[in-house]
């Protein structure tokens, strides 16, 4: 039996899974980044959500700075993964992208 064709769809399949895995995870970051995403305070502005407060805390309303950088309810995945309760916009932009793109995922914010 001929295993090219096999190795070819293999190959091409986890192409297929890596390329969907990334464009989602580009998309999530530039999201956040630009505030541009299923954030509350966004949707509001569209008219979209009847309220712009977070869901998690209720404090303040519910936009990227926010929610990265100062949401007491998801303390624990901040200091998790950037070693800190609270965050400057700075700090975020300084640590590796993927991170605001795995911030956003373990909140569950954007699903």
């Amino acid at each position: 039996m001929n295993k090219k064709p096999v190795r070819k769809v293999m190959l091409m399949t986890c192409y297929h899974i890596n390329h969907h895995h990334i464009q989602k995870t580009l998309k999530v970051i530039v999201e956040m980044i630009t505030s541009h995403c299923r954030l509350r305070k966004h949707l509001h502005t569209l008219g979209n959500a009847p309220e712009p407060d977070c869901r998690k805390c209720g404090m303040e309303e519910e936009t990227a700075h926010h929610i990265v950088c100062e949401c007491p309810a998801i303390k624990s995945i901040r200091v998790r993964l950037y070693g800190k309760p609270l965050l400057l916009p700075e700090e975020v932009m300084e640590e590796p992208l993927w991170k605001i793109a795995r911030f956003a995922s373990e909140t569950g914010l954007l699903n």
